[in-house]
């Protein structure tokens, strides 16, 4: 049976000085609200300057005015009784001198709306995007961004220009890497192969993953031969291979198949 829909919604964001301190928030919102604790997310000041420049409609204002921070956590609360969480999430808040919660509908839809609106930002601004949807231990968010923004900046010319962008859901360690250019093709490809051989390889040692709700797609084939574990190739292309003896589903994406049927690749 599916949960019942709950009958109560709060939310809170956070603006924090270090990243430090959001992995201290998102360790106390766990102790301290359980079962209710529905959704942490967090974004760094850039991600949150850009929505306030290219999305000044659904954002009009910052959330909160004179408390610019280095990163911002939104927490949601859903459960069944309003004053019960909300007096469980003032609780948590409480060594927290930057903040706002939300609890009327309209207002807890602004809130989201930053976070919503960072991809829809990073399109407007135009030029190009390199997106990176990556798994890693939540520590660790922060040093692989700084590893590929260092890494941009000393590749020198339009890479050095590029700007860095993290967001994510980090209750379990999802970052959105996103990288902003306004660099040509020729250029932009230089980027792109900065940004993979610092991030890949990082995800690789400290044992994450290219890949985390978005799955390989096509963009990520070539990494995926390269950075995923051999067992684990054998192991999808062998569940491809029963479940779709056909090869109906998607075909000639990630597995490809010889005129005899069998796969080709690990």
């Amino acid at each position: 049976t599916c949960p019942p829909i709950p009958e109560s919604v709060h939310v809170a964001l956070l603006g924090l000085d270090s990243f430090e301190e959001v992995l201290q928030a998102l360790a106390e919102m766990k102790r301290g609200l359980g079962e209710v604790l529905s959704a942490i997310e967090f974004w760094d000041t850039g991600a949150m300057d850009l929505v306030l420049e290219q999305c000044n409609v659904a954002v009009p204002a910052h959330p909160l005015p004179g408390h610019e921070s280095r990163f911002y956590v939104l927490v949601e609360v859903a459960g069944g009784s309003a004053e019960a969480d909300q007096e469980r999430l003032f609780h948590c808040l409480q060594p927290y001198s930057k903040g706002i919660v939300a609890s009327e509908p309209a207002k807890v839809a602004r809130l989201w709306a930053v976070r919503e609106n960072i991809p829809v930002a990073l399109k407007q601004r135009g030029g190009r995007t390199f997106k990176y949807d990556v798994s890693l231990p939540t520590k660790l968010l922060d040093r692989a961004t700084a590893l590929v923004a260092d890494a941009l900046r000393d590749s020198g010319g339009a890479a050095a220009e590029a700007v860095v962008y993290q967001y994510g859901h980090v209750g379990d360690g999802n970052l959105h890497l996103n990288v902003w250019s306004g660099a040509g093709e020729a250029e932009g490809k230089q980027i792109k192969e900065v940004i993979e051989d610092t991030l890949y390889p990082y995800l690789e040692a400290v044992g994450g993953s290219i890949s985390a709700e978005h799955g390989i797609g096509v963009l990520k084939a070539n990494a995926f031969a390269r950075f995923k574990p051999l067992a684990n190739q054998r192991l999808m292309r062998s569940l491809k291979m029963n479940l779709d003896p056909e090869n109906l589903l998607n075909p000639g994406k990630l597995f490809q198949r010889t005129p005899n049927g069998h796969g080709t690749g690990p």
